[in-house]
């Protein structure tokens, strides 16, 4: 059920008839002047979600963009990467996940992409912990934004989303929603990846954000602060509670806590589906190193206390 949609399923039909008459009858300029009047009003900063091949993002709001990027993760070890390589950074386009707007290196970096993939970011019933963590990242992206940002989130927040009114209250700020659909097929998969009407599973946001480099064109991608060391992190207490300790570059938790759901209800999660959870992200990374092959773009990895196996590890 698309319930992210407003209009009934006949609108929709007959919206698609007409988007198709246009577009055979009118000149591309003219189309153009369309999408800008009707798809992105002023002073909305919202993009329309992205149907076709995402590297029209890059041309349409990125012109002076650079030809490699760097995927930033949140893992410990970007601390060591931001002590001895920071230079690296420069001259390259950044993405940044989830909380990071949040950290002191948000506005030395000043990413051009924000993306977002867990559906935390746009679910009204979370928990107050969680809450709190969402909420700052939220105020600091409105306080902290001086430079052109796009943020990368699936189109089923479109109705909302902690995000939604983030173009209103910073003009430097634009959504680009995307189609965040998982097909279990292997056939053509990777065709339908680069028109973005599927994309793999995405069981972390680092997936995300690397396929998201991919599409724009980068045929250089690095990944830092990959480090995917959760496992290293969990224990199960005297009451089989799985507890975790969490450990961001940003800050570390000193003990360990019950590891809560996103929910109110107190629920933890099971061993069993934290492990299966582990084995998806993993996979997900196996995906996109094929899929770097098929666009015949790389993927490096700077972490050197990464648990990724995908991608060539370089040490700068």
């Amino acid at each position: 059920m698309e319930y992210e949609k407003i209009y009934s399923n006949t609108d929709h039909i007959m919206i698609k008839i007409l988007k198709k008459i246009v577009k055979e009858i009118c000149p591309k300029f003219i189309l153009r002047l369309i999408r800008y009047l009707f798809f992105k009003k002023p002073g909305t900063n919202i993009i329309v979600e992205i149907e076709e091949d995402i590297s029209k993002l890059r041309q349409s709001f990125n012109s002076d963009i650079m030809l490699e990027s760097v995927i930033i993760g949140n893992g410990p070890s970007f601390n060591d990467f931001m002590k001895n390589h920071k230079n690296f950074l420069k001259d390259k386009t950044v993405f940044c996940v989830n909380n990071f707007a949040s950290s002191a290196y948000f506005e030395i970096i000043k990413p051009q992409f924000y993306v977002i993939a867990d559906e935390v970011y746009w679910n009204k019933i979370v928990s107050n912990e969680t809450l709190k963590a969402i909420n700052k990242t939220i105020l600091d992206l409105k306080e902290k934004v001086n430079w052109k940002l796009i943020i990368l989130i699936p189109n089923i927040s479109k109705n909302w989303s902690f995000f939604l009114n983030l173009p209103k209250e910073n003009d430097n700020i634009s959504i680009a929603y995307y189609n965040n659909l998982n097909h279990d097929i292997l056939k053509n998969r990777f065709a339908l990846y680069k028109k973005n009407k599927a994309m793999p599973q995405c069981q972390t946001v680092l997936v995300s954000a690397l396929f998201f480099s991919l599409n724009l064109g980068f045929k250089t991608n690095y990944l830092v602060g990959g480090d995917m060391s959760f496992h290293k992190d969990i224990i199960v207490n005297k009451n089989n509670v799985v507890c975790r300790k969490l450990s961001h570059f940003y800050g570390e938790e000193t003990t360990f806590n019950p590891f809560l759901s996103y929910n109110k209800n107190n629920d933890t999660h099971r061993m069993g589906e934290l492990f299966l959870a582990f084995s998806l992200m993993h996979n997900g990374f196996d995906e996109m190193e094929e899929y770097s092959k098929f666009l015949h773009a790389k993927i490096y990895n700077l972490g050197s206390k990464s648990f990724i196996d995908a991608f060539e590890k370089i040490e700068l």
